[in-house]
């Protein structure tokens, strides 16, 4: 077997200079060391041949039949370990339901996480936007006793007893998507929050939308009215218009549903009503098609300019024509996945997450756009 490993070892590296050979015994011990310099290696070739037609094959007659080898095969085999039963079960509770492309994409990241730390995620929302039907489903997964509890705080004032009465029980919570805006001492006591900074959200889409132009007038259009986010994040919009000197600039709200159509109908008939308004403010992307349409079939795309929270690729190429100034960047699969890996970390290790990571404000236009595409193309939103 020494001569083996030399003649193979020669054949590919004699050309250099001062190769080492080390060999084992069947005992796994090393047992000789050689140094071999190019005027050496016919000489040694030859030697290490000779040794094996003598030796080798006298010792191969030598053997018991029974010992013989006749074929050597290697084969290498890939084992997937079984993966056993959820190590933990965490119920998410949100007060939107899987029709918009932004939650599609946060429940992306919930279920990637969980099969990556092996635990069962409840996903619990309504089929429509209810902040009661929201709280039901909150008592609903305190109930069922899980080991933690991942959940928009959309409404903090109705959420805020059953939240503390849970962590009273040891249920750990995370807050995403929606935090409780209220100050530190105040608010519900949950372990950490991900999502978009909400107030900094609707700033910076209104200072970016600014930015370009003056306008005469504007409107916010809310889809889900008086969830914490959207007072939160028109207060933003307000505040920026202050900031940037046209506070006198009206600046309507405007009930647009969670339905397309309807929708569609109460914007049109706004900017009928409103012919002077020339920049509207979506809150959510659920807003960005039907806005577009309309304002097309109206004839108004590039002149009633458009800025929108979340972004998709109807936003990118609405940017890229000039119909919409902005979008403002939430990066929903982060906000699914990142609680997830938080929980199980806590649970596991007693890891204490940070009081607040925001996944926003992102804002992507003209200059930013092209740094959102791959997100949208692995994720499906941003």
């Amino acid at each position: 077997m020494p001569q083996i490993v030399a003649l193979i070892h020669l054949l590919m590296y004699g050309k250099n200079l001062n190769t080492n050979f080390i060999h084992n015994d069947r005992s796994g011990e090393r047992v000789s060391e050689e140094k071999v310099g190019r005027r050496d290696y016919t000489k040694t070739v030859a030697g290490v041949v000779a040794g094996l037609v003598v030796g080798g094959v006298a010792g191969y007659l030598s053997k018991p039949e029974a010992e013989r080898i006749t074929e050597t095969i290697t084969k290498t085999v890939t084992a997937t370990p079984e993966v056993g039963p959820p190590e933990y079960t965490f119920y998410s509770v949100s007060h939107a339901s899987l029709v918009s492309p932004y939650w599609v994409t946060v429940k992306k990241g919930v279920d990637l996480a969980a099969s990556i730390v092996n635990t069962k995620v409840v996903f619990l929302a309504p089929e429509e936007f209810s902040i009661k039907a929201e709280v039901d489903m909150l008592e609903s997964a305190i109930e069922a006793k899980p080991d933690a509890l991942i959940v928009a705080i959309t409404a903090h004032e109705p959420m805020d007893e059953p939240l503390r009465r849970a962590i009273r029980l040891g249920i750990p919570v995370v807050a995403f998507d929606t935090a409780d805006p209220r100050p530190y001492p105040e608010r519900i006591p949950y372990l950490g929050y991900v999502g978009m900074a909400d107030y900094l959200c609707g700033k910076w889409m209104a200072l970016r939308s600014l930015k370009e132009f003056k306008p005469t007038r504007a409107v916010i259009a809310e889809h889900e009215p008086g969830a914490t986010y959207s007072v939160v994040r028109v207060q933003g919009i307000t505040d920026a218009f202050k900031e940037m000197g046209v506070a006198d600039v009206p600046l309507d709200r405007l009930d647009v549903t969670m339905d397309p159509a309807k929708m569609s109908e109460i914007l049109k008939s706004y900017l009928l009503a409103h012919p002077d308004c020339n920049l509207a403010f979506s809150l959510g992307d659920v807003c960005i098609h039907p806005f577009l349409m309309t304002l097309r079939e109206m004839g108004l795309a590039g002149k009633t300019f458009m800025s929108t929270v979340n972004v998709n690729d109807e936003a990118i190429e609405a940017i890229k024509k000039g119909e919409m100034i902005c979008a403002i960047g939430e990066q929903p699969f982060a906000v699914g996945f990142i609680p997830i890996v938080w929980m199980y970390l806590h649970l596991k290790i007693g890891y204490l997450p940070p009081d607040i990571l925001p996944t926003g404000p992102a804002i992507v236009d003209k200059e930013t756009l092209n740094i959102a595409l791959k997100q949208i193309e692995k994720a499906g939103s941003m």
